[in-house]
């Protein structure tokens, strides 16, 4: 379009030079014959060359007009092809990653011995979990030998026949798991093979009760009126005793009440119609489990200073009331 466009100015120009140049020719002409005598004046078809060039450029000043406007949707719609490519060739390149993402987890699953990794927590004693470990071999013999890892720990593994080896162990709920993996020693080598267990064992059996939320704060006579409803939930409710959530304002507990009902039955909890805080709101959520650890966690709901860790913080007491995990409050 940009092309066609410079081609039409330079005809334009052309053009106009020769109707001009023809128009002087014609009115000169013109003009002797008028000396001469051989014609009159009056009248005369033939304009004089300004007004030639005056018709002129005000036509070409519209068909200019007319090119550029042209060459400007032109450029729109290059533009709009060029962005409509370029998301395009991006999408295309997010699903070539994709793919290569995809392919290169499928090699590395490929070329891994272990087929299947699985643990178990059999028991609770004191803070301390018996864990039955069980990992399955795609291939393997009779001098293969195993040895499952966690940090500096290993735990030798015994062969049950069909590539399943397994070992009991006793571990900490309340300690990081970091670097799991399994070793596999055949013919005097060794490999090893990362698998995956949860961080914190405790999270497999416990949990912090979490809170959703529909709330909103007006301004009212004393400070803040809070009105809605929130509801609870919990991955582990079927290890659940009792849970129960305190308002926290200004560092004081302003009301406790119980939603261990309401957890269990999905239902959700309006708050108070006269519900009113002087200063930041926040929500203590206390869970009891049925061997009889609390989890502690608190957050703000409504806030307008800086959160400190005074305001959000998690922590687990052991049935003794002693802290296991978490900073005291």
């Amino acid at each position: 379009m940009e092309y066609s466009a410079l081609i039409a100015i330079i005809l334009i120009i052309v053009a106009a030079a020769g109707i001009i140049t023809v128009s002087i020719i014609r009115y000169n002409k013109h003009l002797d014959k008028v000396t001469k005598g051989e014609v009159r004046d009056e009248h005369s078809s033939i304009p004089e060359p300004k007004e030639t060039v005056s018709g002129l450029y005000k036509a070409a000043l519209m068909v200019l007009v007319i090119l550029i406007f042209l060459t400007i949707s032109g450029l729109k719609e290059t533009v709009n092809s060029m962005s409509s490519r370029i998301a395009s060739l991006e999408s295309a390149y997010r699903t070539l990653d994709s793919r290569f993402a995809q392919l290169s987890s499928q090699m590395i699953e490929e070329t891994r011995r272990i087929s299947s990794f699985d643990y178990e927590i059999t028991g609770i004693h004191d803070g301390i979990a018996e864990v039955e470990v069980q990992v399955l071999l795609k291939n393997y013999s009779s001098e293969t030998a195993l040895v499952f890892c966690v940090g500096e720990k290993n735990y030798k593994m015994d062969g049950n026949g069909y590539g399943t080896y397994t070992c009991t162990l006793s571990m900490d709920l309340f300690e990081e798991c970091k670097d799991t993996m399994v070793s596999i020693m055949e013919d005097g080598k060794s490999e090893n093979e990362e698998v995956y267990m949860s961080a914190y064992l405790f999270t497999d059996c416990m949990n912090f009760t979490d809170v959703l939320p529909s709330l909103e704060e007006k301004k009212a006579v004393g400070g803040r009126k809070i009105q809605g409803s929130y509801d609870v939930c919990n991955k582990n409710s079927e290890n659940v005793d009792t849970v129960t959530v305190t308002y926290v304002s200004g560092g004081k507990d302003l009301m406790t009440i119980d939603v261990t009902k309401q957890l269990l039955n999905y239902e959700s909890i309006e708050m108070d119609s006269n519900f009113v805080v002087e200063e930041n709101l926040s929500f203590r959520v206390e869970t009891i489990t049925n061997n009889g650890y609390r989890l502690v966690s608190q957050f703000p709901v409504f806030y307008d200073v800086p959160i400190t860790e005074n305001m959000e913080y998690e922590c687990i007491y052991d049935p003794q009331g002693k802290l296991v995990w978490g900073s005291e409050r």
